[in-house]
């Protein structure tokens, strides 16, 4: 076989291996995305790969070949790959700025956002090492380029619906791990019966652990155990659950996803659910008329959870688990919410990574 011919032959083979590397791959991200890991999955993309671009540059500079000759001399077709990988390489660290804070980490401001830049950096300089481009591969990383840009917009773009207006359950300072308009910031917008709900967790000094937590999977450590909980606004207590034992750490069974909960009616076909809260901790019964404000238990650990957290949404009918059940978008009052450095006072929506902060002992008197 001539040398022309195995050239083309390495070049068909490489194309078809890069086809099929990039489809697996996204087919993979999608998957996990779609089960509400699209965090996990940017966060390992960009560590591992950012890793062995730091490794390959090492090497690079050992034996004196880190250059960037080929942009001079290269093709269309060469400059056009690099570009659209700089591309994605750019977006993978917005999405992760948009999906999470400094405080899920237990890091500051700086250390969080010095190391996406250092990331970054350096996938950047490894998609400008690259000799070989496969143009297969590279049109992958257009379409994941594309799918991640339009799920940023979409989680940056304003909530849909009509919010219904609500006083927050809980006091002090408060974190949202899930919420929001797509996949990217909320796991439950792929479920219909869940779209809207927001999954909320006490902080302590701005972080999600307390610095001498012992270990994470111990429920004491996490601030939000057995924080109590208000009644949101008045209504009419339609269903409680009371009975189910809190797990000790991650619980991720699937027979009684919400654990303990209260379902209370609000009116004008709307229903507030608040639930994972704490065995035989409710003070309320059904058929029972509630004030906004008033007790009503103790955040737990009970259902389908990964640690103690209040889940919270309003919906159509009293039952979660109904083919029915549709949620409505929530906003509120006597509170602060924190977005980076912006801080707005209620009535606010709320979507991950937001603090909302409730200092007022009666939020209830902001309605």
């Amino acid at each position: 076989m001539s040398e022309e011919k195995q050239t083309s032959v390495s070049g068909i083979k490489g194309e078809v291996l890069g086809a099929l590397g990039g489809v697996i791959l996204l087919l993979l991200s999608c998957g996990l995305s779609y089960l509400g890991m699209a965090g996990q999955v940017l966060l390992v993309l960009l560590g591992v790969t950012a890793l062995y671009c730091l490794g390959r540059l090492a090497l690079a500079c050992w034996r004196r070949a880190f250059h960037l000759r080929w942009w001079h001399e290269g093709t269309v077709r060469d400059k056009s790959s690099a570009v659209v990988r700089a591309a994605f390489w750019t977006l993978v660290p917005i999405g992760l700025g948009v999906i999470y804070a400094p405080w899920v980490f237990l890091l500051s401001t700086f250390s969080f956002y010095g190391i996406l830049f250092t990331c970054w950096l350096l996938c950047l300089l490894g998609a400008a090492m690259l000799r070989r481009r496969s143009w297969s591969l590279t049109a992958c990383y257009g379409l994941g380029g594309v799918m991640l840009a339009v799920q940023i917009i979409g989680a940056l773009g304003p909530i849909s619906g009509k919010p219904v207006t609500l006083a927050p359950p809980f006091r002090g300072e408060w974190g949202i791990l899930q919420g929001g308009n797509t996949l990217l910031l909320n796991h439950h917008a792929r479920l219909p019966q869940q779209h809207d709900a927001l999954d909320l967790v006490s902080l302590i000094e701005g972080g999600l652990l307390a610095e001498d937590a012992q270990s994470p999977a111990q429920n004491s450590d996490w601030p939000s155990w057995e924080k109590p909980l208000y009644a949101p606004v008045a209504g009419e207590v339609v269903r409680v659950v009371d009975g189910i034992e809190d797990s000790e750490g991650m619980n991720l069974e699937g027979g009684n996803p919400a654990g303990n909960h209260i379902v209370f009616d609000i009116g004008q076909g709307q229903y507030v659910l608040l639930a994972h809260l704490r065995h035989k901790s409710i003070k309320v019964k059904e058929g029972q008329s509630v004030t906004c404000g008033q007790p009503l238990g103790l955040v737990g650990n009970s259902g389908n959870t990964t640690m103690p957290h209040l889940h919270m949404q309003v919906q159509t009918t009293p039952d979660i688990y109904s083919e029915e059940n549709r949620t409505l978008p929530m906003r509120f009052v006597g509170s602060t919410r924190l977005r980076g450095s912006s801080k707005e006072v209620g009535p606010i929506e709320l979507r991950r990574p937001d603090k909302v902060r409730v200092l007022e002992t009666d939020p209830c008197g902001a309605f």
